[in-house]
């Protein structure tokens, strides 16, 4: 069946094709003449009505031996064809060109032999422009070598200023405030040298706990492993890559905050001091008749406010 839904679908596309020529070759053309007898003198208007027609076949094979042989018109447009060969083509405009330059030159007589004839002097052969050089003058400026290698004078603000023995190098640092004394600007560099070592660590984090992960038990470079702790999901919690993280994560953040500490004009992107909690028991159970919560609180909250004034944090009592 396919292959005859395929054949069927080959005839349709023919005839769809090749109805308008082959209708005319078969309505006016004389070598379909001999077919008019048995199949008709008009050749179906729709290709529809072609499908269901007899004369289709005959009509067809008629048709490929016309088209094969060549029509009466060959001759002529054969001898057309050599007329267009020997003419001479024709070159094609640019649309660049000058309305001078397509002109056809004049013609110059040969001069009579014996005569000396004298060359035109030749145009001088213009440069093509580069689209580089648009905007420069390309005029030879003439220097004087005094005016080349004159020494350029030394400005109070390009003179950099020296470092010295109390500040260091950080004094010249662009946001280290002026006033830090030595001991500070020492802490401060000890600092940042303990946050780049947490960065390289945090970076190559995955590949240490992979090698540490690979050293057999026992061996001195690796430390021993909590008990594991899985999700619900089935997977490990508390992974050495996890817990190297999160130990790396909170010493860089406590280095931040000291950092901050002694430059409060820095201000990291994104960066949010952490909120420390402690839990603090009171020991009502020992001494049920000592009154802490009214000893905490004050008269009216007063004693409260100062604590939370002086030490900076929130005290809640539960």
């Amino acid at each position: 069946m396919g292959q005859e839904d395929e054949a069927h679908a080959e005839l349709i596309a023919t005839i769809k094709n090749d109805h308008v020529t082959m209708k005319n070759w078969y309505n006016g053309h004389p070598t379909a003449t001999h077919l008019h007898s048995r199949y008709g003198k008009e050749y179906p208007s729709f290709w529809r009505d072609v499908v269901n027609w007899d004369g289709w076949k005959e009509a067809r094979r008629a048709y490929l031996t016309f088209t094969e042989r060549g029509s009466g018109g060959t001759s002529s447009s054969s001898s057309q064809q050599q007329q267009q060969q020997q003419q001479p083509r024709r070159k094609r405009k640019s649309r660049w060109a000058s309305s001078s330059d397509d002109a056809p030159a004049p013609a110059v007589a040969p001069p009579p032999p014996g005569t000396a004839t004298a060359t035109p002097p030749q145009p001088a052969k213009r440069e093509r422009k580069s689209r580089w050089s648009r905007g420069r003058d390309d005029t030879p400026t003439t220097t004087t070598p005094s005016s080349t290698y004159a020494p350029r004078a030394a400005t109070s603000s390009s003179v950099l200023p020296k470092p010295t023995a109390e500040t260091g190098i950080l004094s010249l640092l662009p946001g280290v405030p002026a006033g830090m004394t030595q001991s500070q600007l020492t802490l401060l560099s000890s600092l940042q040298t303990r946050l780049r070592k947490v960065n390289e660590k945090l970076s190559n984090l995955e590949q240490d706990a992979a090698r540490v992960d690979a050293l057999p038990r026992g061996h001195p470079s690796r430390s021993p492993s909590p008990p594991p702790v899985y999700g619900a999901d089935g997977i490990r919690k508390n992974t050495r890559a996890v817990r190297w993280r999160e130990r790396y994560a909170n010493e860089r953040q406590d280095v931040l905050e000291k950092i901050m500490d002694l430059n409060p004009a820095l201000r990291p992107p994104g960066f949010v001091k952490r909120k420390r909690s402690q839990k603090i028991y009171v020991p009502v159970k020992e001494h049920p008749t000592y009154n802490f919560i009214g000893l905490i609180i004050g008269p009216r909250g007063k004693t409260q406010k100062e604590m939370e004034a002086k030490t900076g944090c929130k005290i809640a009592i539960r």
